[in-house]
């Protein structure tokens, strides 16, 4: 299966953690963005 192979490739969801760390703070929503900048953290 493609799915579990893929669940913890932190590369190929690098893309998917920058939008999402700026998204929740534009609405206001610092919870969600400040895990979206642990991700994102993690990544490096």
């Amino acid at each position: 299966m493609r799915l579990n192979r893929d669940l913890y490739n932190w590369r190929v969801a690098s893309p998917l953690f920058t939008p999402a760390e700026t998204l929740p703070r534009t609405a206001g929503d610092e919870r969600n963005a400040l895990y979206a900048h642990i991700g994102v953290r993690r990544l490096k």
